[in-house]
């Protein structure tokens, strides 16, 4: 099932999943009318441990650093009002052109045909090793070793 197969416009109230399908095209055209549509005026959500309000996630879906998003649904479940969804999220870095993809979980609680709160974490680091801030393979094992050994190093003279 993906994205593209996601029906468009108004989400039925009776179908959760179709409400997490309209949330992701939300996230791929960064149009805000689809927010408005499908988040509670009181949705919240956590992401990395950072909570946001339904006003920095619209802002956030909107500007960016990417461009030519997509949002292919892997996997989901469906269990009373809550939605578990698996993603591959492809788009492209403004500043280097480089074309990146990155898989997530998303969870959502819909009510009404609304999502009141949602969770989700997707690989960052496959992300930042994908636009080489990070590296990758072996060079990253020894890349993350000599910060751990320099992170305790300071902690133990401080």
């Amino acid at each position: 099932m993906t994205q593209q197969d996601a029906p468009h416009g108004i989400a039925p109230h009776g179908d959760p999943l179709a409400v997490v399908r309209r949330y992701l095209d939300g996230w791929a055209t960064g149009d805000r009318a689809i927010f408005e549509e499908v988040l509670a005026p009181d949705f919240y959500d956590v992401m990395y441990g950072q909570r946001r309000d339904r006003a920095t996630l619209i802002a956030q879906a909107q500007g960016g650093d990417f461009d030519e998003r997509s949002v292919s649904i892997d996997e989901a479940v469906v269990l009373g009002d809550t939605v578990v969804v698996r993603t591959t999220n492809r788009h492209r870095h403004v500043a280097t052109g480089r074309m990146v993809t990155m898989t997530g979980m998303v969870w959502a609680r819909v009510v009404d045909g609304k999502i009141t709160t949602g969770w989700g974490e997707h690989d960052r680091l496959g992300q930042l090793q994908q636009l080489g801030v990070v590296p990758s393979g072996s060079e990253a094992q020894r890349w993350i070793q000599e910060r751990l050994v320099d992170s305790s190093e300071s902690n133990r003279t401080t």
